[in-house]
């Protein structure tokens, strides 16, 4: 992927950030998007490929990263990368119930995304 490839998916999550974090209330988070560039840059246990983000939140800190694989970005559409987007924000919003199994959370946020993204 060239620089200005890479350059164009990051401006398109710059998008989603002015769309989104306020209306979600995650300007009260500090937010850290990173971007990696395939799937062994990832974290572990995401190094198996097709993961567009991951998310890591620290509830107690209002602190969050998001790993996002600017090469899988790259082959989405817009709606469904939005979509991706608000997903891993959700992660951050229920992180704090995070003590239930992990299929749940991942059923929970994958429906909250998919409702929003109705509005």
């Amino acid at each position: 992927m060239t620089h200005t490839e890479r350059r164009t998916q990051i401006r398109r999550i710059n998008r989603l950030i002015k769309k989104w974090h306020q209306v979600l209330g995650l300007d009260e988070w500090r937010v850290i998007h990173e971007y990696v560039d395939g799937a062994s840059d990832m974290p572990h246990g995401f190094q198996d490929g097709g993961y567009v983000a991951t998310t890591q939140a620290n509830w107690q800190y209002c602190e969050a990263v998001i790993r996002w694989d600017v090469r899988v970005m790259a082959e989405l559409e817009d709606e469904y990368l939005e979509e991706s987007f608000l997903h891993e924000c959700f992660h951050i919003l229920v992180a704090e119930i995070g003590d239930e199994p992990h299929g749940s959370e991942e059923r929970v946020v994958t429906k909250l995304a998919r409702i929003l993204m109705r509005v």
